[in-house]
């Protein structure tokens, strides 16, 4: 039989099956090791640079409407159900400005990117500002209201990429020498 193979008193195949009997490890533990990846600080932080530059990437698209022509934003309007722009010059700064804040935050994001060791505290201010500024387009969008697939599309998946990005970040070993917090800037001071 499998699980009565033996050596020393301990099962070979289900080493759960002798803590079982001796109580000293929770039920979770007779699940075999390899059932889930081993998630290492490297793995995370693999995840963590990937996250960040899926979320980089798609908002530095952003910068493409920056320069349509005002005939094409209010032709995407319309096409979204929301009628036409309204002729004040505030509407087209708004829009132009908008995409512009979003480029520059994509660029920062991809910045972090690349050595997510180094810039950690700053990985996890962009999970969390994330996660915060995900809900509160959530909020917008319903109180407004926007279209049903805007809403879904733009709130949700924010949120979602932050929580994904600091579950990601918290296994992040800082790089060595490297301040993680404030108060271990001025404690090396």
């Amino acid at each position: 039989m499998l699980a009565q193979r033996t050596i020393g008193g301990s099962c070979q195949v289900f080493p759960a099956v002798q803590n079982y009997r001796d109580s000293s490890i929770s039920w979770y533990a007779s699940f075999p090791s390899t059932a889930l990846p081993i998630m290492t600080p490297e793995r995370y932080a693999v995840i963590a640079t990937w996250l960040l530059r899926i979320i980089g990437a798609s908002v530095c698209l952003a910068v493409v409407p920056v320069f349509f022509p005002l005939s094409w934003m209010n032709a995407i309007h319309a096409w979204l159900g929301l009628g036409q722009i309204p002729d004040q010059p505030i509407f087209e700064y708004l829009a132009r400005s908008l995409s512009a804040m979003y480029f520059a935050h994509g660029c920062l994001v991809l910045l972090a990117s690349t050595n997510v060791h180094r810039y950690l505290p700053f990985v996890w201010m962009i999970g969390g500002l994330n996660v915060v500024l995900g809900a509160l387009l959530l909020a917008v969008d319903l109180r407004i209201p926007m279209p049903w697939f805007w809403t879904w599309l733009e709130g949700p998946p924010i949120l979602t990429m932050g929580l994904l990005v600091l579950w990601a970040s918290r296994g992040i070993n800082p790089q060595p020498g490297s301040d993680t917090t404030p108060a271990d800037a001025s404690a090396n001071h």
